[in-house]
């Protein structure tokens, strides 16, 4: 499933990743990742349907905006 990694509306990254449920089990771990060697919060995920193909968004923020 395909994986698209956002701040705002800007799509930084996309990921195609095998097992969706393993990822949002450790999205729900953690509330930080590192991406290309930056660092974000995790604001939220969402589900997004297409014609004929379902993917994730998961929304961050940069740590220097609304820190934990």
């Amino acid at each position: 499933m395909k994986v698209q990694w956002r701040i705002s509306d800007n799509i930084i990254s996309e990921t195609i990743v095998s097992d969706i449920e393993q990822m949002m089990f450790l999205l729900r771990l953690v509330n930080r990742v590192t991406l290309k060697g930056e660092r974000y919060q995790i604001d939220g995920t969402e589900l997004i349907v297409e014609e004929d193909q379902l993917s994730v968004s998961v929304i961050l923020l940069p740590m220097g905006e609304n820190p934990i």
